[in-house]
């Protein structure tokens, strides 16, 4: 049974970061493609969630493992993805089969063997972290093994002992090295000088043994394109000995329409694969349509969760382990007003942050209250900033997304069907239009759907009422000094 997950408030290994090294990249998770996001708060119930999905993986069950984190751009989604990778490079080896993660780009969805390329990066990876011992031992396993699978009937003039050579080289070389493509050439090589009768047999015999090490043959010349499942049990050395979970960020964008990213991902999802692998989706509020559409559906609810804004403490913690580590001498009082003003929105939190660190560095870690009034500024011009990107997304429908957040005025909490919605955009007489208008502000952050049981389903509200106010052109509050 996997440990619940509990925010403690500690500082982790990824907070130890370097403050000009954080204030070059903290606008997007993205930026930490090694590690979570550095004072990453709270998301306690969607880990466990999470975690949930893993405990029935450990059970060897084989259907419906995926997750999917879905919410408005700045929700924190690809902060979280990155926080659940971290995760299981954490959690415990259950029985013999270690923990795998792999972070797959979207075009990589369409293609078996990128996947597999993928997946055995990473194992090469971690390969790598473990130490030269443990590497050592695992090639001397993997040649042991090809020895005694090229004896006999394998064992071609000249074949053998090339193959070995290469898990010599093998020894002699980091897992991660950049001497992968020479040593793929190499085994190509070898491949050519094998005979019909052991080619075939000698390919699968390379493939599961330099699996293990981040180096990919894929198909043998004259093989038919293959799917998941012929690639997992021509790698079992990497799909039967790991438990591995699949990261796709962006699945907003996944193409329902490819035959072969479908297919992949609906075998894996269905659990034909032969062996149990999950998925992990983040992506835009629409990401749960586009995977329905992809044969993905029927995901139980807590493992489907919408992100939205942190609680305050949570994001007060933020702040409060980031003035920590940087060892902010008089921060103390600047931490509740600056994540009141975030309204706790992640991406918000870390504009904020960012800003205040940037001044309260220039003023010697010990600034005051007109350094604070700075802060605030530079972080919501920041904040604006990133509203005039929104704008930008939604392409030609700046007027009807001001005209809906004029709706918004009164009460930015309030729900709207869409009649009402489609009316004060100007666009009830036209559905397609409205339909076209709708996707584009939930993917620009400005209207969030009802999802219950405590909201109205099918109707919205605007995702970020700040958002709101800026598109009506609202000044933010005023800082007062009395605020620190």
């Amino acid at each position: 049974m996997i440990p619940e997950y509990i925010d403690d408030g500690t500082l982790r290994m990824q907070d130890d970061v370097d403050l000009d090294e954080y204030l070059k990249a903290t606008d997007r998770a993205e930026d930490w493609p090694a590690a979570a996001q550095p004072f990453f708060s709270g998301r306690e119930a969607q880990i466990n969630a999470f975690r949930t999905m893993l405990d029935v993986m450990s059970d060897g069950r084989r259907t419906n493992l995926a997750f999917v984190a879905h919410g408005a751009p700045g929700a924190g989604k690809s902060a979280l993805l990155n926080q659940l990778v971290a995760d299981m490079d954490a959690l415990p080896t259950l029985g013999d089969k270690p923990w795998l993660p792999v972070q797959i780009p979207r075009s990589a969805a369409a293609s078996p063997h990128a996947v597999e390329r993928a997946a055995n990066r990473a194992a090469a990876d971690r390969l790598s972290r473990q130490g030269p011992a443990t590497t050592a031992r695992a090639v001397e396993r993997v040649r042991a093994g090809l020895q005694s699978a090229l004896e006999g009937p394998l064992g071609e003039a000249g074949v053998r002992e090339e193959a070995l050579g290469l898990f010599q080289q093998l020894r002699e070389r980091p897992p991660d090295s950049t001497q992968a493509d020479a040593l793929r050439d190499r085994a190509q090589g070898l491949l050519a000088q094998a005979g019909s009768g052991v080619h075939k047999a000698l390919h699968a015999v390379l493939r599961r043994g330099f699996g293990a090490f981040g180096v990919t043959l894929g198909p043998a010349p004259g093989v038919p394109d293959e799917g998941i499942m012929d690639v997992v049990a021509a790698n079992p050395a990497l799909w039967q000995e790991n438990r591995v979970v699949l990261f796709i960020d962006e699945a907003q964008n996944l193409n329902p329409g490819s035959e072969s990213a479908r297919d992949l991902l609906e075998t894996i999802y269905q659990g034909r694969a032969g062996a149990a692998v999950g998925v992990c989706f983040g992506g835009l509020p629409d990401t749960k349509g586009v995977l329905g559409d992809m044969g993905i559906s029927r995901l139980p609810s807590r493992r489907t969760p919408r992100l939205g804004p942190l609680p305050i403490p949570e994001a007060e913690t933020v702040i409060r382990r980031a003035f920590h580590q940087f060892r902010v001498r008089s921060g103390e009082g600047w931490i509740a007003p600056l994540a009141e003003r975030s309204c706790g929105w992640p991406q918000h939190v870390q504009r904020h942050l960012a800003a205040a660190l940037e001044v309260i560095r220039d003023a010697g870690l010990n600034a005051g209250r007109a350094d604070f009034a700075k802060a605030v500024r530079e972080g919501d011009r920041l904040r604006e900033a990133y509203y005039h990107d929104r704008v930008e997304s939604m392409a030609t429908y700046e007027d009807e997304a001001t005209l809906v957040a004029q709706a918004f005025r009164s009460t930015p909490q309030k729900w709207l069907s869409n009649r009402d919605i489609a009316a004060a955009a100007g666009l009830s007489e036209d559905p397609p239009a409205y339909s076209a208008f709708r996707q584009a502000a939930t993917r620009a952050g400005l209207l969030i759907r009802g999802e219950g049981p405590d909201e109205p389903l099918g109707h919205y509200k605007v995702a970020i009422p700040s958002f709101g106010a800026f598109l009506r052109s609202e000044p933010p509050v005023p800082i007062q000094p009395q605020d620190v």
